[in-house]
């Protein structure tokens, strides 16, 4: 797991979510390659019913990437890499080759 820590940061338990873009967010502008942020309409919802994450945050992190974009995929939820992969591939392909 350590290999996929991410700033430092480790990308596992509440208390590593909560505070992961609290303590990093100064350091989004330096990534210099093009980043996919893909999203579901479900995703935030329970994000921010578990107190997560937030819509908000979500957009304030994609605008301190400089090239950053974002997708949203209609039916989408927390674990959508499960429930949607052959979309989320589609998504990923298509921004490979752009």
């Amino acid at each position: 797991i350590d290999q996929l820590k991410c700033f430092n940061v480790p990308p596992y338990g509440p208390i590593a979510v909560t505070d992961y873009f609290q303590k990093i967010d100064h350091r989004f502008g330096q990534i210099q390659c093009p980043v996919l942020m893909i999203s579901g309409a479900e995703d935030m919802n329970e994000l921010e019913r578990l107190g997560l994450a937030s819509a908000e945050g979500r957009e304030q992190i994609l605008k301190l990437i400089p090239q950053g974009k974002r997708v949203d995929l209609d039916g989408g939820g927390f674990c959508m890499m499960h429930q949607m992969a052959d979309e989320i591939a589609t998504e990923v392909v298509a921004f490979l080759e752009a």
